[in-house]
C-alpha cells in the first residue's frame, strides 16, 4: 500500500497533475489498514475514558479585613508611607505550615488507608463499598511510608499487620489499640470499618511535612479582582467529599490562626498601653502638683488672649508628642530602627520639638 502510495506521488510530481480517482482508489485499497487504526485508537480512547478516575475541584471564598490598631493615628501613618498588600499576607499564612498542618492533623491526612483490590479494574469487582477510617496511628519512625495491612473481621474486629506480614495487634473498632514491639509502640484506633470479614486495607502511615508539600502544591489562593480583599481558594482532587471536607478544614484553621495573631497582637498592645499608664498617671499628678503650687505662690491672674493661645497650643503639641512617642515605642518592639514608619514617627517628633521649642521661647517673652 505504501508502495503505490509513493508510486501514485512520483507520478503525480512528473506530469505536475493530480489524479483524484487514482489517489481513491489507493485509499479503498488501504480502507482495511485506515479502518483499523482508527479502531485501536478509538478503542484506546473509550478505555480511558471508562476507567480514568474524574477529578473534582472544590472551592472556598473568603473576605478577609484589615485589624485595627488600638491606638489612633497608627493606621493612617501606615497608609501614608506604603504596606504590602493585606490579600498577599493573608495568601501567605493560607499556605503556611501552621495551618496547613492544623488542617492536615484534622482530616488526619498522614493517614492512607485503601481498600485491597486487582490493578486497574479491581474497582468493578469489589462487592459492596468498602471502607474504613483510621484517626490515629502511632508506629516506628522507619515504618513511615511502608505498607500496612488491616484485615477487617466478624462483629466489628480487625487485625494489623506490619509491613514484613507479622500480625501486631487485634482491636475492636472505636477503641484505642496499642502494642509493645522492640524499642518502641504501635497503636491504632479504628473509627469505622465497613466491609466484609477477610476485606483488607492497605494503611500506610505519611510524613507531616510531605504531606504538607503535596496539599501546598494542589492548593490554589488567589485575590479575585484588584486589592478587594476576597480570596479564592480551589483544591483538586478525586474525591469531591475528601477535598470538600480538607478545603473546609484549611478555611477553619486559616481563620484559627488569624484570630490567635490578632488576639496576640491585642495582647502585646494592650500590655504596653498598661506599661505607660502609670507613667503618664505620675506625669499628669506631677504637672497638676506644680501648677497648684504655682498658683498658691503667685495667685491666679486672668491672661490675655494671646498668652492662653499659646498655652493651649503648647498644649496641643505636647499632647501630639505624647502619641507619637506612644507609637515609637510600639512599633519599636516589632521593627528596627530604619522601618519607614519609625523614620517618619522620627521626623514627626522632630518636627513638633521643634515647633515647641518655637512656642516656648514666645511664651518666656511674655510678661511675669
Amino acid at each position: 500500500m505504501v508502495e503505490q502510495i509513493l508510486r501514485a506521488l512520483l507520478a503525480e510530481s512528473d506530469s505536475d497533475e493530480i489524479d483524484l480517482r487514482e489517489l481513491v482508489a489507493t485509499l479503498l485499497d488501504g480502507k482495511w489498514w485506515i479502518a483499523g487504526f482508527a479502531g485501536v485508537f478509538l478503542a484506546f480512547g473509550l478505555l480511558y475514558a471508562f476507567l480514568a478516575r474524574p477529578v473534582y475541584r472544590a472551592d472556598v471564598l473568603m473576605q478577609i479585613k484589615k485589624p485595627q490598631s488600638i491606638l489612633a493615628g497608627l493606621n493612617k501613618i501606615q497608609e501614608m508611607l506604603g504596606s504590602p498588600p493585606s490579600a498577599d499576607t493573608e495568601i501567605q499564612i493560607i499556605r503556611s505550615r501552621a495551618v496547613l498542618l492544623a488542617a492536615i492533623s484534622a482530616r488526619h491526612l498522614t493517614l492512607s488507608v485503601r481498600p485491597d483490590e486487582f490493578p486497574v479494574f479491581g474497582r468493578f469487582f469489589v462487592s459492596g463499598n468498602p471502607a474504613a477510617e483510621i484517626t490515629s496511628l502511632n508506629l516506628p519512625r522507619e515504618w513511615y511510608g511502608k505498607k500496612l495491612k488491616l484485615k477487617a473481621g466478624a462483629a466489628g474486629q480487625y487485625s494489623l499487620y506490619s509491613p514484613g506480614g507479622d500480625k501486631l495487634l487485634t482491636g475492636q473498632v472505636g477503641q484505642a489499640e496499642k502494642t509493645a514491639l522492640a524499642g518502641d509502640d504501635a497503636g491504632i484506633t479504628v473509627a469505622q470499618l465497613d466491609a466484609r470479614p477477610g476485606a483488607e486495607f492497605s494503611v500506610i502511615k505519611l510524613p507531616a511535612l510531605s504531606v504538607y508539600r503535596e496539599l501546598n502544591n494542589r492548593l490554589n489562593v488567589t485575590e479575585q479582582g484588584l486589592e478587594t480583599g476576597v480570596l479564592l481558594m480551589t483544591l483538586e482532587g478525586h474525591d469531591p467529599t475528601a477535598i470538600a471536607a480538607t478545603l473546609n478544614a484549611i478555611a477553619d484553621a486559616y481563620v484559627a490562626e488569624s484570630a490567635r495573631l490578632e488576639a496576640l497582637q491585642a495582647t502585646k498592645s494592650l500590655q504596653f498601653v498598661n506599661d505607660q499608664l502609670p507613667l503618664l498617671q505620675n506625669q499628669a499628678n506631677e504637672a497638676q502638683a506644680a501648677l497648684s503650687a504655682y498658683e498658691t505662690k503667685q495667685g491666679r491672674v486672668e491672661m490675655s488672649l494671646e498668652a492662653k493661645a499659646m498655652l493651649d497650643q503648647a498644649a496641643q503639641v505636647q499632647e501630639q508628642l505624647t502619641k507619637v512617642s506612644l507609637q515609637n515605642a510600639q512599633l519599636s518592639q516589632q521593627f528596627t530602627p530604619d522601618y519607614p514608619a519609625i523614620q517618619a514617627l522620627d521626623q514627626q517628633r522632630a518636627s513638633l520639638l521643634a515647633q515647641k521649642a518655637k512656642i516656648e521661647a514666645a511664651i518666656r517673652s511674655l510678661p511675669q
